[in-house]
């Protein structure tokens, strides 16, 4: 028995040494420069073509008379390539996509002529779990999106920030608008990699026309009167595409919902300020607004019961649409500058 124990321990310890060393390799091997290459989502016919250029290709090395698959399929995948990099600049739809990233904020904008913006980027704390990587990227990928333009941060908590250092990372952002308060840790060093403008942004920002739509700070001012407090310190954007236009409101609260009452905070779709906590979305405001759809973004069974129930039945005596990710997941809304279409990922059409 004790003989068969030694014998046993020595096996055990080549077996370890063994999945150690194989495990080396492999490392060593995935980390080589293009050991992999992170691509866009491919369609069934990107796949079938690629496969089939793979089986043509393998005949052609056996028989020259199969070689001519070869190039036609190549001229198909490159059309097809040309294709998705170009159709963006025939688009005259703008496109919100608010994000379903639990209990967190992330939207992305994608603008006529096709140029994107990403505002906020979801997060989770005391996790390992990257909701940039692993939530916000295949939504980009999904829609063959390769770079954004414009990486907006309303604020610097980790609800809205911990998944934008992923893509600060791979998307290559142009410009990156944030209030400027508070510390960016990770996600300065992946823009600062990345060759990213950083602009700090107020009410004192001109506005800008990204493809024909007007983009608008309405918050925070320059000097902010909300010293130490990040939630309402939040950048408030609006964006005016023809007659149609949308509200970023941040995590603010009610005392900015009266600070910001003076501008013209009329929108159709309004992103439901912090979550739709009960210190949000006040009466004026929401009056002030006139939403036809109001999006809160939130997490299934998430510890603060948001959206508050009073906040809800505010929404919904005043006839506005409440649509909320933990029930309709991610929701999409197409304007042509005139019409209004609303789609849900759970729920389907919003008629």
């Amino acid at each position: 028995l004790p003989l068969w124990e030694g014998l046993s321990g020595v096996l055990l310890l080549g077996a370890d040494a063994a999945v150690e060393v194989g495990v080396w390799f492999v490392r060593f091997f995935a980390e080589l420069p293009y050991a992999s290459v992170r691509v866009t989502t491919p369609t069934v016919v990107e796949v079938a073509l690629f496969f089939l250029l793979i089986v043509s290709a393998a005949e052609a090395s056996k028989k020259r008379t199969a070689l001519w698959p070869v190039p036609v399929l190549l001229l198909a995948l490159m059309v097809d390539t040309g294709w998705w990099r170009y159709q963006g600049l025939l688009k005259d739809d703008l496109t919100v996509t608010f994000i379903s990233v639990g209990q967190g904020d992330s939207a992305l904008v994608e603008f006529p002529g096709g140029e994107t913006m990403l505002v906020d980027g979801g997060g989770v704390y005391r996790s390992g779990f990257d909701v940039g990587e692993s939530v916000v990227a295949p939504v980009l990928w999904g829609r063959k999106i390769k770079r954004i333009d414009y990486l907006v941060l309303s604020h610097a908590q980790r609800d809205h920030m911990g998944g934008l250092g992923f893509i600060a990372g791979n998307f290559s952002p142009r410009e990156f608008w944030w209030n400027g308060y508070g510390k960016l840790g990770e996600l300065g060093d992946a823009l600062a990699l990345s060759g990213t403008e950083v602009v700090r942004v107020s009410t004192s920002t001109p506005p800008r026309d990204i493809g024909g739509v007007r983009v608008e700070f309405l918050h925070p001012p320059k000097d902010t009167p909300f010293p130490f407090d990040m939630n309402n310190n939040s950048v408030v954007l609006k964006l005016t595409h023809g007659s149609r236009s949308f509200l970023f409101s941040g995590d603010v609260g009610g005392e900015v919902e009266q600070y910001i009452a003076s501008a013209d905070v009329k929108a159709d779709v309004l992103k439901v300020p912090h979550h739709g906590s009960r210190t949000s979305s006040s009466a004026p405001f929401i009056d002030g607004v006139a939403p036809v759809f109001a999006v809160v973004s939130a997490g299934q069974g998430n510890p603060f019961g948001f959206p508050h129930p009073e906040t809800t039945e505010r929404y919904s005596s005043r006839g506005v649409r409440l649509l909320r990710t933990d029930r309709h997941g991610a929701v999409t809304v197409v304007t042509d500058g005139e019409t209004l279409d609303v789609d849900t990922y759970l729920t389907g059409p919003v008629r």
